[in-house]
């Protein structure tokens, strides 16, 4: 079990100090879903995206300089951060194996497994980009595929959440056996693998918004320029032959 956190801005200005002050509060919550290790992207008002991951607490990333830098520049120009929370379930807890994964133009979190990657992805492929993890490999897969072909393909229990770079597009979407709340004012978008943690942590800072949570085998698009575009597709999932 993994989780996923993330803010969106709606407005011109893009992200406040309270937005990155909440988001701290989030991925500090959000480790009761995994403290093996935390990674954070964000993406700036032209479209760029920019990560950091450590294998360790969120405390120990959120503490460290490289962090202080991230936000500061995040707060300055940022349009989107997302984070995770890694419960490790494969795979050595490193650096390498810490989310987000980046490849080609996509940015990628996953909570889930995807037990066939190994077969979706060639042995030599995975020698050669190193992979060890079925999250790294999904982003590979992701890069090299439209969503609506690859992720048919994938079995397993999932919610991805990626940045296409190209696309300059937050993109979502859950089988049903992984979570993911959203909660949305006319400023805001904010993102959880708990509901129930998000509704606390919005009533804290006194945010009054519903919360909802993202359909099954519907693949969510945001368009992230002057203003945030949403694009709705429902697409097919693997099932199981009963």
């Amino acid at each position: 079990m993994c989780g996923i956190v993330g803010i969106v801005s709606q407005e011109v200005n893009g992200l406040h100090s309270t937005d990155l002050n909440l988001f701290k509060d989030m991925l500090v919550c959000d480790s009761i879903r995994g403290a093996d290790s935390t990674g954070v992207f964000a993406v700036n008002k032209a479209g760029n995206a920019k990560f950091l991951k450590l294998s360790t607490h969120p405390f120990n990333l959120i503490n460290s300089m490289e962090y202080k830098t991230w936000s500061d520049d995040a707060y300055i120009k940022g349009r989107a951060v997302i984070g995770h929370n890694r419960k490790a379930t494969e795979g050595t807890i490193n650096n390498q194996n810490t989310h987000p994964f980046a490849f080609g133009n996509i940015i990628l979190v996953h909570n889930g497994s995807v037990s066939n990657y190994r077969s979706l992805l060639h042995n030599r492929d995975r020698t050669k980009l190193n992979i060890e993890v079925d999250s790294h490999a999904a982003c590979v897969l992701l890069a090299r595929n439209e969503p609506e072909k690859i992720l048919k393909e994938m079995v397993g229990a999932f919610t991805f959440l990626w940045y296409d770079v190209l696309k300059k597009s937050l993109f979502f979407i859950r089988n049903e056996d992984r979570p993911l709340a959203l909660a949305r004012d006319d400023k805001k978008i904010y993102i959880a693998s708990e509901s129930n943690m998000l509704a606390w942590l919005l009533g804290r800072d006194n945010i009054k918004t519903s919360i909802t949570n993202l359909k099954p085998n519907v693949l969510l698009q945001l368009e992230l320029g002057d203003k945030i575009r949403w694009f709705h597709k429902e697409i097919e999932l693997y099932k199981p032959k009963l």
